[in-house]
């Protein structure tokens, strides 16, 4: 099936309404479409990063500002957004955020998640999990050296590694269950079979694969 936007926006949809039905996700936010853009709806004019590394205030300020498509039952967030010109897919922001602390799962479905995250912060016998955002990011305006318009980032948004095409929402979901929660995953056949959902026209150049980059063909 082509990637348009009404497609997109369906996969999304679903994605994140199993995930609540399921109870893997304790809340999901409405997919939106404006200009072109298919995601959430941010609550704040704030700007969407605190800081260009991964930061508790970026976290925080995600959960103030319901930044999300989803908050996993762990506390860590999922955000899924696409950008289509016409029918023609421009980029992509796929990012799994793992939290921060080991947070009590039913002090999550209870209260608020920003005054949570603040009960784990300001506890001095509370330790920070140090786990790394991943992200599957494209942009087709931006490719060029240095900057591959599919990249895979973590650690450091300076970290763009190039990836061979864009991804669907069900190909980046089986990534991330199954390499963070595979339990989860075998349990799932629904996440198993988002890895058969593939873009189907490479955009990683001949330069780009002189140096290891992400090729999930078989």
């Amino acid at each position: 099936m082509a990637m348009t936007p009404r497609t997109t926006r369906t996969e999304v949809t679903n994605l994140l309404d199993y995930l609540l039905e399921s109870e893997i996700a304790i809340a999901t936010n409405p997919v939106v479409e404006s200009n072109g853009r298919i995601g959430w709806s941010v609550s704040s004019g704030g700007p969407f990063l605190v800081s260009r590394t991964p930061r508790l205030s970026n976290y925080r300020h995600w959960l103030a500002t319901s930044a999300y498509s989803a908050v996993l039952a762990d506390g860590s967030l999922l955000q899924l957004s696409y950008d289509f010109d016409g029918r023609l897919l421009t980029g992509h922001r796929l990012a799994h955020i793992p939290s921060p602390f080991d947070m009590d799962v039913g002090l999550l479905r209870t209260a608020p998640f920003a005054d949570v995250f603040d009960i784990y912060a300001e506890s001095p016998e509370e330790p920070v999990a140090l786990r790394t955002p991943i992200r599957f990011d494209f942009n087709r305006n931006k490719a060029g050296p240095g900057h591959p318009a599919a990249h895979f980032t973590f650690n450091s948004s300076d970290c763009r590694i190039a990836c061979l095409a864009p991804l669907r929402v069900g190909q980046f979901a089986a990534f991330v269950f199954a390499s963070f929660y595979p339990t989860l995953y075998a349990a799932h056949t629904y996440l198993q079979s988002g890895s058969t959902h593939r873009f189907d026209d490479a955009t990683v150049t001949a330069s780009e694969r002189q140096a290891p980059y992400v090729d999930w063909r078989t």
